[in-house]
């Protein structure tokens, strides 16, 4: 059994609270959406700042803001502008992102801890009802849309019904 307390499930009020605020935040990020490759995010990512990063990044602005006349012309007054405006952009996703995966990790441990044995469970209940070879009323139609859920879902591996 699950060594867990489950404090599931999650009454309909606040799924719906939660999908409210969620489609909210996607709403207001909307605008801000860039589409990238995955050939684009590993080319970005090998210069990108990550969190380790950001305290470099950090004094860096400030001895460009403070002191633009140590840096070579490559470096303009528009590099610096936007150099900050993109830091900023880093900061605020970087805590965005940290706000999101602390969601992430409620939903995915409830996730995983309400989900664990449900498998092993319902093998055992589908041996059982197979094994019930229609005796009691209403499993046979059961067992076989066990069965046929089963089948298209593993049509590509051509396994068998599970075995507990």
């Amino acid at each position: 059994m699950n060594p867990f307390q489950i404090p599931g499930p999650i009454p309909a009020a606040v799924q719906a609270e939660i999908r409210q605020h969620l489609q909210a935040a996607f709403a207001l990020l909307k605008d801000y959406n860039i589409e990238l490759s995955a050939a684009d995010r590993k080319d970005l990512g090998r210069t990108g700042l990550g969190p380790e990063s950001l305290p470099f990044a950090t004094t860096a602005r400030l001895l460009m803001e403070k002191h633009p006349d140590i840096l070579p012309r490559s470096i303009t007054t528009d590099d610096i502008t936007t150099y900050g405006q993109r830091l900023d952009t880093v900061i605020v996703c970087q805590s965005i992102k940290a706000d999101t995966m602390a969601i992430y990790a409620i939903a995915n441990n409830l996730d995983i801890a309400a989900g664990s044995g449900l498998m092993g469970t319902a093998r055992t209940a589908y041996n059982y009802g197979q094994q019930d070879k229609g005796r009691t009323p209403g499993v046979e139609p059961l067992v076989g849309e066990m069965s046929e859920r089963y089948k298209q879902e593993k049509d590509d591996d051509d396994q068998t019904p599970p075995k507990a």
